[in-house]
């Protein structure tokens, strides 16, 4: 479930155009990030690339690359990321996975046969996937221990935000991408009066203004919160601009439909929300703590860019909530809008 957070600068007024600031869809929620790349880069850390581990001292052997030793242990780790459609079919899954793992233990061995173990490309890439990993150890210890949300709390999200489940909506939207700078106070004067997309294609021709148009359809879970929030009183035709680095968004309304969230998938979807907001409270409280005891040094350009702003407000001092990048903006466009 996407539940991001988006600065709104303005209040809406019926038929008036709304002008949100995405700069806080653009913070990477670090966590995730982390916990992704580790996901896909662990595999080969614990292959070892070039450093094979000590020979299984007396732990079960699935299978044998080689003369290398594949072990039951190495299996297990991977069922327990995998969720079986059926229990008779466990079997069945755990050859699969296993035949997998031979597979990379085939491509590993092939790679340190062509010495793609000492290639520097690689041996950055692996010790970048080592330092990923152990930043979420060192998450995952801190955030150990922390209370599950209790129902009380997840009734009272899902009861604040109607938006997302009683009243949700899926939007059918257009949106425009336009130069950040393309958008004077005046032209945005004559946006807000418009009631179709063809005016305001008209305004941005007659304003000399490159953009591109796209078409997306999104339920109100996946826009930011903020956003979804003043979106459910709006009509067919109200129109939403919103900013990311360089570039404006304008969010056309082209129509909706009522889909309330059923209310059981509603409170799985709030609790895993507020768990992962939990652990980007933790990350933030300790890049802070770390930031504040650790002597750090901006060199070259970067020395010059902290001088000219001292105090730069950091990435993790507001936090990101999970799969909260939005795909580039809608897909350049709704990205920005939207793990």
């Amino acid at each position: 479930m996407y539940l991001p957070v988006l600065m709104i600068k303005n209040d809406m007024e019926a038929g008036a155009a709304v002008t949100v600031d995405s700069a806080e869809t653009r913070r990477v929620a670090v966590a995730t990030w982390l916990r992704a790349v580790a996901v896909c880069c662990l595999p080969i850390i614990l292959a070892g690339v070039g450093c094979k581990p000590k020979p299984n001292a007396g732990g079960q052997v699935a299978a044998q690359v080689n003369g290398q030793e594949v072990t039951v242990h190495e299996l297990n780790q991977r069922l327990a990321n995998v969720e079986l459609p059926a229990p008779e079919l466990a079997s069945k899954v755990k050859q699969e996975i296993l035949d997998e793992l031979i597979d990379r233990e085939l491509l590993m061995q092939r790679a340190v046969d062509m010495k793609l173990d000492r290639d520097p490309q690689v041996m950055r890439a692996i010790e970048q996937a080592r330092a990923n990993i152990l930043a979420e150890a060192v998450l995952e210890r801190r955030a150990a221990g922390r209370p599950e949300p209790t129902a009380e709390q997840v009734q009272a999200f899902q009861l604040s935000h109607p938006e997302l489940f009683a009243k949700r909506r899926v939007y059918e939207l257009g949106q425009f991408t336009v130069a950040r700078d393309g958008l004077p106070q005046e032209l945005l004067a004559k946006l807000e009066g418009a009631r179709s997309e063809r005016e305001v294609e008209q305004a941005l021709n007659a304003a000399k203004v490159d953009y591109a148009l796209a078409a997306v359809s999104r339920g109100a879970e996946q826009l930011p919160m903020e956003l979804a929030r003043k979106l459910l009183p709006m009509a067919k035709g109200d129109i939403v601009i919103f900013r990311d680095g360089p570039e404006a968004q304008l969010i056309f309304i082209r129509d909706f439909r009522e889909e309330p969230l059923d209310s059981e998938q509603a409170r799985v979807n709030i609790k895993e929300y507020l768990v992962n907001l939990e652990r980007q409270t933790v990350l933030a409280a300790l890049v802070k703590e770390l930031r504040e005891k650790a002597e750090i040094r901006y060199l070259g350009e970067f020395e010059r860019a902290a001088v000219a702003d001292p105090s730069p407000e950091k990435p993790q001092d507001k936090p990101a909530l999970p799969g909260q990048t939005l795909p580039s903006h809608v897909e350049r466009g709704l990205s920005g809008l939207v793990k």
